[in-house]
């Protein structure tokens, strides 16, 4: 901080001395410019010829060429009659009107032939000399000290920086190495960090601070945990611990990236006896998804205790969540009921990843079911489709954590991995494929967790229903 802003300081100081040093170089060359030409009105006003007088003024430009390196004009106005040595090509009349112009409005530039003059003029007795120099030799001339001066300023500002950071470093490291190696460490996660007495009053008053803001976090993480884990034993609670339904063997696997996650899934009896099977994906993650699944679970007992129907029953739960008018959250979902008469599977999706049913012949079906998300269209109607089971079947319902887990190189499990590891584990019990779904699907992230809330239910039909 300090080096930028004696850098910056620096840099202020060079554009105000460039400008100052620049506009004092042009009053001062002005100022040559015209004392040399009070010094040449002698010269003319001894040769009284035109031709000396032109011969006079190329040998002057001449000279001054030679030994100042740049490009002058020198004229002189004589009795009326105008002369001039610099210009080649030019009209005279419009030559002398330029100088007279530049020492008439005191501008002092001109612009002639293409380039500009600096202008300097001296008049006495109806006689009047300029003297001209071009402006871009004047100008390379100021950068070229400028450069020099920037050089030296740069080599002194160096050498102050040295030493005002040698000073610092000697008398400040040790407490500032303290200081943000603590703050280093509460940024990390380590609250209650506690910092030393350091010896001075002013960086123990600042070390002082520093201790109390270390504990005040602490207590407060230590108080938001707490209440993390009361959220999460309620969410547990909300979950089924053992899911069972006669005729079938049920595995099931939750893990969210946070204490407390989105996902929700159940298995709810009906009053016919029949198992309603349910998934659904809350979006976002935390204590906001946590509380959304909650209601989605409540709406679901409402829905059950008057309807059957998986579709019906999407309808119910959409429109008490887009009564709620919950701020951008919305729920995936697919529900599954095993049916008795006649027996099958009748299924519904709102926007959720398909289930996936496989069958003695070792095929895997995806069951699709087309439908927005809940919590969006109040009005929409969704369709309850039918599939055959028979003993041995297999149905999983998953949450996109699963699919859409992330590698090492950003690429995805997705939906054909999901399916190879289902059809390896086809002999396996269902909580042993669960798993190795769960262990396959950590070791293609090479890691233990999940970006996203991660849900699996498998059921194993043993039975045919009745």
């Amino acid at each position: 901080m300090l080096n930028g802003t004696l850098f910056l300081l620096f840099v202020l100081f060079l554009v105000y001395d460039y400008r100052n040093d620049s506009a004092d170089r042009l009053e001062l060359k002005r100022t040559a410019l015209k004392e040399q030409s009070r010094i040449l009105l002698p010269g003319i006003q001894n040769r009284q010829n035109p031709a000396e007088i032109r011969i006079y003024l190329a040998d002057t430009r001449q000279q001054m060429d030679e030994t100042h390196s740049d490009a002058h004009v020198v004229a002189a106005e004589v009795d009326g009659r105008f002369y001039q040595s610099g210009i080649a090509g030019e009209d005279q009349e419009l030559v002398a009107g330029r100088l007279r112009e530049a020492a008439g409005t005191g501008s002092h530039f001109a612009e002639i032939g293409g380039r500009v003059f600096i202008v300097g003029q001296h008049e006495e007795d109806a006689m009047a000399v300029y003297l001209a120099e071009d402006f871009r030799d004047v100008r390379a001339a100021i950068r070229a000290d400028l450069e020099r001066h920037v050089v030296g300023v740069a080599i002194a500002l160096l050498c102050g920086i040295v030493i005002i950071n040698g000073t610092l470093w000697l008398a400040f490291h040790r407490p500032l190495s303290l200081l943000t190696g603590a703050v280093a460490e509460i940024g990390s996660g380590k609250l209650g960090v506690q910092i030393e007495q350091i010896g001075t009053i002013e960086f123990d008053v600042l070390a002082s601070a520093i201790n109390d803001m270390s504990l005040t976090l602490a207590n407060v993480e230590n108080a938001r945990s707490a209440q993390m884990r009361r959220a999460r034993s309620i969410q547990d609670s909300l979950l089924p611990t053992r899911m069972r339904l006669d005729g079938i063997t049920i595995a099931h696997h939750f893990q969210s990236t946070e204490t407390v996650g989105g996902d929700y899934y159940d298995l709810l009896v009906l009053p016919n006896g029949s198992g309603l099977f349910c998934i659904a994906d809350v979006s976002g993650h935390g204590v906001s998804a946590a509380l959304v699944a909650a209601m989605v679970k409540v709406c679901l007992l409402n829905a059950v205790e008057r309807l059957s129907d998986p579709g019906e029953i999407l309808g119910f739960v959409n429109r008490r969540l887009t009564g709620m008018d919950l701020p951008e959250m919305f729920v995936s979902m697919v529900l599954a009921r095993l049916d008795q008469d006649p027996p099958g599977l009748e299924f519904a999706g709102a926007g959720h990843p398909p289930a996936l049913l496989v069958d003695g012949t070792q095929r895997v079906r995806e069951l699709k079911s087309e439908g927005p998300v809940l919590g969006i269209l109040s009005d929409f109607v969704w369709t309850t489709q039918r599939e055959s089971i028979a003993p041995g079947d297999r149905l999983l319902l998953y949450t996109d954590g699963v699919t859409e887990a992330s590698g090492p190189r950003d690429d995805l499990f997705g939906l054909a991995r999901l399916r190879e590891v289902l059809l390896a584990t086809r002999n396996d019990t269902p909580t042993e494929a669960v798993q190795r779904i769960v262990e396959r699907t950590a070791e293609f992230c090479e890691a233990q967790t999940f970006q996203d809330d991660f849900t699996l239910v498998l059921a194993e039909f043993r039975n045919a229903p009745e």
